[in-house]
């Protein structure tokens, strides 16, 4: 784990250098939760995971349209060669999060969890917006997921 961060208010997290030395399982750099008025800018990730790994992992973010929440300018490379779980965005359950001019490479052998951003939540949960992310998978995985939950 790079870094938790849960239920707080105006945090920055900025300028920052995450690389994890490819002998973790499981490796989240940023996870953030239950958060709003946040900022995530700038931050270099580098992930060597041997199994699953996330770059920027949201859930529950709890913006409002005069109070939302800015993922920006990140630079996020994830290197997974074992073909398991690798997504350099994952954001779930989400309100008024903007996530712009982020870069995201994917190295995912596997199709079917090699994901540039991933997004799930129900229908009720608005107001994100994603803006000029590059994004590139290279492998069979898709650069951008959206999945609907009840």
């Amino acid at each position: 784990m790079g870094m938790f961060v849960q239920s707080t208010k105006n945090t920055l997290i900025d300028s920052n250098y995450f690389k994890d030395a490819g002998s973790s399982s499981l490796i989240y750099s940023i996870y953030f939760a239950t958060s709003n008025s946040a900022i995530i800018s700038n931050n270099t990730i580098i992930n060597q995971s041997t199994s699953a790994a996330y770059g920027i992992y949201t859930i529950g973010l709890n913006g409002s349209s005069s109070d939302s929440n800015l993922i920006s300018n990140n630079s996020v490379s994830l290197i997974n060669s074992n073909g398991g779980t690798a997504r350099g965005i994952h954001a779930q359950n989400n309100r008024f999060a903007k996530f712009y001019f982020n870069s995201i490479y994917n190295n995912c052998p596997n199709l079917a969890n090699g994901r540039g951003v991933y997004v799930t939540g129900p229908p009720s949960y608005a107001g994100n917006v994603y803006v000029n992310n590059n994004v590139v998978v290279d492998g069979p995985g898709a650069c951008f997921e959206a999945v609907s939950s009840s």
